[in-house]
């Protein structure tokens, strides 16, 4: 974020490159499976929403609440480190190992259900755009959300539950969904379920 000094995002990014080289040359040493990921030419076409119901489909994902994101993605063969960077303001990154395999690194201090969010739209960024060419019209975030809220509160499932939200019923919905109550807001607002008005109430209340 622009907000970090760029002191402690060339530490954070030089301990990420780190972590990548050696966990490149551990591969070379062990067999683990070949990532699980569709085929990008699959998903580069598609609209985030539609890659994530895209991704549900190809992982047979059940309806409902995703149990344990981190165990579903490692065992598709994803890599994930809980990195201890020196800000709460970043909070996930996702790379490459020379050899392809994908990596994503969370901000170990950040909460469960904010760390949920970042795996999702982590993950998002390599479905959409880590080998496919994107230009700077494209709003690579705002896609990355998209796709991690439609990967975790698919909208046909969720829109029936997001008219007259109040902070009793996105407590029960956070609950449910295992997001935080602010991701729902945003993506209630997205889906045009509440209004701006309705929105900036809502934040009034946190």
């Amino acid at each position: 974020k622009v907000t970090v000094p760029a002191r402690i995002l060339n530490k954070a990014e030089a301990d990420m490159n780190i972590y990548r080289e050696n966990i490149q040359i551990m591969l070379q040493q062990i067999n683990l499976d070949t990532y699980d990921l569709p085929n990008a030419q699959d998903v580069q076409t598609l609209k985030p929403e539609d890659a994530a119901r895209h991704l549900r489909s190809y992982w047979k994902i059940p309806k409902g609440p995703i149990a344990d994101l981190t165990k579903l993605l490692e065992s598709k063969g994803l890599i994930i480190i809980q990195a201890p960077f020196e800000s709460d303001k970043i909070d996930g990154r996702s790379m490459q190992t020379r050899g392809g395999n994908p990596i994503i690194f969370l901000n170990k201090h950040s909460s469960g259900d904010r760390q949920r969010f970042t795996l999702a739209h982590e993950l998002g960024h390599i479905i959409l755009h880590l080998n496919s060419p994107h230009t700077f019209e494209v709003d690579v975030e705002s896609e990355a959300f998209t796709f991690a809220a439609e990967l975790l509160m698919p909208k046909s499932e969720i829109s029936p539950y997001l008219s007259n939200l109040k902070i009793e019923k996105l407590a029960d919905l956070k609950r449910y969904w295992k997001v935080s109550m602010q991701a729902i807001v945003y993506w209630a607002k997205r889906l045009g379920a509440i209004t701006s008005n309705q929105e900036k109430y809502l934040w009034a209340q946190f």
